[in-house]
């Protein structure tokens, strides 16, 4: 675990060098990322307590994404980034689980 994406980026591209190299094979590497994680980003609705996400439908980017809105009370939806803006406008979903280089 790490606490920015410079460090874990670093750490990625360590550990694929060490480990993970034949994963690669016929192909030539040049960087690894990781971005500094997904906020929340919600509609019309209001979203003030963890209260407020219970029963909330929200586009979630991973599996794990998908279990920690479930753990949170919300019904998570799994759907590619370019649909979250359509699926939000038509309420498909009430919110997504997205990172801030994505939604510009």
């Amino acid at each position: 675990m790490v606490k920015g994406s410079e460090k874990g980026s670093q750490a990625l591209w360590d550990y694929i060098q060490k480990n993970a190299l034949d994963e690669f094979k016929g192909t030539k590497l040049f960087f690894t990322h990781l971005h500094d994680g997904a906020q929340l980003h919600f509609g019309s609705k209001s979203v003030k307590s963890l209260d407020d996400i219970k029963g909330l439908k929200v586009r979630a980017p991973t599996r794990i994404g998908s279990k920690a809105l479930a753990a949170l009370g919300a019904v998570p939806v799994q759907m590619p980034a370019p649909a979250v803006p359509e699926s939000i406008s038509k309420s498909v979903v009430d919110g997504a689980m997205i990172p801030w280089e994505v939604t510009s």
